[in-house]
């Protein structure tokens, strides 16, 4: 079982810095412990990654257009749809070729 944290960008938010007020908590603290299951988090900063994780960070090279493409086509309801070109390459340049964005966005199916 593995319980996954998106986004976690904000290293302040998880991790108490010098200057934190007495008392205020931050995530970190709230996670659970357990050795019957994972956490794993995604993030663009590294900094934040090593924090977390410390020595079980992965990085994972960026999506190119091609393979992002498809994906989407792979998690349309409609895959011709991805045939609108400019259109299919502007939605995917705003969700910046996350994966998750990109499954997200084509919907559930």
């Amino acid at each position: 079982m593995a319980l996954v944290f998106d986004s976690a960008d904000d290293i302040n938010m998880w991790i108490a810095n010098p200057g934190s007020k007495p008392g205020y908590s931050h995530l970190v603290e709230y996670l659970p412990r357990s050795k019957q299951g994972s956490i794993v988090f995604t993030t663009r900063d590294r900094k934040t990654a090593v924090n977390l994780a410390q020595q079980n960070v992965m990085k994972v090279p960026d999506m190119n257009e091609d393979a992002a493409i498809q994906l989407l086509q792979k998690h349309l309801v409609d895959p011709d749809l991805v045939n609108n070109g400019p259109d299919t390459k502007a939605l995917l340049k705003e969700l910046t070729y996350l994966p998750l964005a990109i499954i997200q966005a084509g919907g559930i199916h």
